[in-house]
Parts: C-alpha cells; structure tokens; sequence
C-alpha cells in the first residue's frame, strides 16, 4: 500500500471488502483465495494490483491473423 499515491491509498480505503472481492476476482484471482482474505489481505493485494503495468492484448484482426487497411473495414 505505501507505493501508492496517498489518493490511491484513500480509493482503496474507501472501497468496501465486497468490492475489493469482486475486483480481485474480475481480474483474474481465485475466488476462493479471495473470499478467505482479511480487509488487510483484500487492500494490500488489490494496492499490489493496482502497481502492476497493464498489460496490452492483442487486437481482434491480429487474433484472426488478418490486417486492417483503412476503407477496408466492412459495416456490420
């Protein structure tokens, strides 16, 4: 938590455990491991979310193998 702005420290603060729950798990943590955290636990694991770089995926055309050209794009 203390890597944190003091804003961001404040967010989580203010964040109900319910809410950190459902955060963590929307990001991809274990459900269970999440349900058995305490409020310290919950708020230390979602500050050390909040620290790591966003990772960037890959887009719809690169999934598809295929390259989009302007005015090549099909209305759907």
């Amino acid at each position: 938590m203390n890597a944190l702005t003091p804003e961001q420290q404040a967010e989580i603060k203010k964040l109900s455990s319910k809410r950190i729950r459902a955060k963590l798990v929307r990001a991809g943590y274990d459900e269970d491991t999440v349900f058995a955290f305490d409020r310290q636990q919950l708020q230390d694991t979602l500050a050390e979310f909040t620290l790591k770089p966003v990772e960037t995926t890959a887009s719809d055309a690169e999934l598809c193998g295929r390259e989009i050209k302007p005015g090549n794009m099909s209305s759907n």
